[in-house]
């Protein structure tokens, strides 16, 4: 670890910490001090500890979530301190179609300033029953999410968490706002669209200019060709959508994701918020669109809408010009720097 001080580069730094957990069975962050007393400790043990299964599933309100939580502290703070325990819980929804590894372990660095718990949402067949594939495409049952969402809150014993949430999912994240909205402290939500009205006309975008892939899969999207919702659709949309998030299609880093964090998810109708002067919501929020992508959410007609959406307190937009819809793999630092900047902005951060 202490090799790693003068290292600049992210990347590099949270995969020397990866697999420094994997190696010592526990996360000190960069508390250079605690992985010093790990080290006089163990240094001389012929075998290393590895780390074990860190994923939980349980129930929460009859729906099953697998969880991870991230509990690291900075140098010099205690698990059992005043500062530790006043940190904010940001809980991270995976993406449909994805476990939690869609955000890790890149954002394990937001560990130094929250406490993170990533969330694998149900697949369709676990909160259904139905496989989510063939002729019959079921509603996923958003407010049974959102009560789930609610019960791990409760588990964590916080009064409030922040809810971060990314594409579609941040419509689950909106509606557990709406419902529970003196238990939720901030919303983050990346690379997403306000509303239906917002994602059609991103998918519109997207076919227009797309390339013959992207044309596909609007046009699958959008009704204008035959829709079997057949497993191997599924994993086709999913490359479609993840290379196009690319802006070095090369990176293969963030083809990682394809091998690791994809799962068969089944198709599902998400019911999107409309939102109108009776609906709005009032927690402090954050937006980040992607700059380089038509399929983003943050037009200036997107961005006016959302600001008539979220008024009090006004809501805070970032459009990310070098992204294409993985900021969070491609550009870590300035990802975590917006984050962390709105948090501080929003005094959930002491």
């Amino acid at each position: 670890m202490l090799a790693t001080d003068e290292e600049q580069d992210l990347r590099v730094l949270v995969w020397a910490r990866a697999s420094l957990r994997a190696i010592a069975g526990t996360d000190m962050g960069r508390a250079r001090g605690a992985w010093r007393a790990w080290w006089d400790r163990h240094r001389d043990r012929p075998e290393w500890k590895r780390q074990g299964d860190e994923v939980t599933r349980e129930d929460f309100a009859g729906v099953p979530l697998e969880t991870v939580t991230i509990d690291v502290y900075p140098d010099g703070v205690s698990g059992g301190s005043s500062d530790a325990r006043e940190r904010p819980d940001l809980f991270v929804l995976a993406p449909f179609g994805y476990s939690h590894d869609w955000f890790r372990p890149y954002l394990d660095e937001a560990a130094a300033f929250v406490r993170v718990t990533y969330v694998t949402l149900p697949t369709v067949r676990e909160l259904t029953g139905s496989s989510g594939f063939g002729r019959s495409i079921p509603v996923y049952p958003v407010d049974r999410l959102a009560k789930a969402l609610d019960a791990l809150r409760r588990r964590h014993g916080k009064e409030r968490v922040i809810v971060l949430a990314a594409g579609p999912v941040a419509w689950i994240a909106e509606r557990y706002a709406l419902r529970y909205a003196k238990r939720v402290a901030g919303l983050v939500l990346v690379d997403g669209w306000l509303d239906r009205r917002a994602y059609a006309a991103a998918l519109a975008r997207l076919g227009a200019e797309g390339t013959a892939s992207e044309r596909w899969a609007t046009s699958l999207l959008t009704g204008r060709i035959e829709f079997a919702h057949t497993p191997e659709e599924g994993r086709r949309l999913r490359r479609v959508f993840l290379t196009h998030a690319l802006s070095d299609r090369r990176d293969s880093e963030a083809w990682r994701l394809w091998r690791t964090a994809a799962r068969d998810h089944g198709f599902v109708t998400v019911p999107p918020l409309d939102f109108d002067r009776h609906t709005r919501i009032e927690i402090p929020t954050l937006f980040t669109f992607p700059g380089e992508s038509p399929f983003g959410g943050g037009t200036p007609d997107d961005l006016r809408r959302i600001r008539a959406s979220f008024r009090n307190p006004p809501p805070i937009t970032a459009v990310l010009r070098d992204s294409r819809g993985l900021a969070h793999v491609e550009n870590p630092a300035e990802f975590l720097r917006i984050l962390q900047g709105f948090l501080r902005r929003s005094d959930l951060l002491r």
